[in-house]
């Protein structure tokens, strides 16, 4: 079975902001997730420790994580066809190394009305979600800028 969601992480060198990022995704309400990190780091995030135990973190909460090592360097452009090529979900979230989220808000963009306020690529039956403006969400009245 499909998970609901794809999150796709390149990285390149950025290995502090790469832990962030996968802090954030490691801790997210919904847990059926499928993560794919595509690293052309000239040393792997995935010999880390702690990055190790962020996988293992998202791999008990019911997710899954796939690591791809890429040392030659392709360009942001090419590491985003590559990621995509690999999708399996129908909702598919592309995330920059440098991205925190709080634990809510890939189920606010999955489950809610956010939709509105995001711009939802087709691309051959799924759907990827990218940010049209600021979303105002219920939860504690915060407001959630996705870029």
């Amino acid at each position: 079975m499909s998970p609901t969601v794809d999150i796709l992480l390149p990285t390149c060198n950025r290995l502090a902001s790469f832990i962030m990022t996968l802090s954030g995704v490691a801790a997210q309400d919904l847990a059926d997730l499928r993560v794919v990190v595509s690293d052309q780091s000239e040393h792997p995030v995935h010999d880390e420790p702690v990055v190790q135990t962020l996988g293992r973190i998202v791999e008990a909460r019911g997710g899954t994580i796939e690591w791809h090592r890429r040392p030659q360097i392709h360009g942001i452009a090419e590491q985003r066809a590559y990621l995509l090529h690999r999708t399996r979900a129908d909702w598919i979230l592309y995330l920059d190394d440098d991205v925190f989220m709080e634990p809510w808000v890939v189920c606010l963009l999955y489950t809610s009305d956010a939709a509105d306020d995001l711009l939802c690529v087709d691309l051959g039956g799924r759907r990827i979600i990218k940010k049209k403006k600021t979303i105002q969400t219920q939860h504690n009245n915060s407001v959630y800028h996705p870029e």
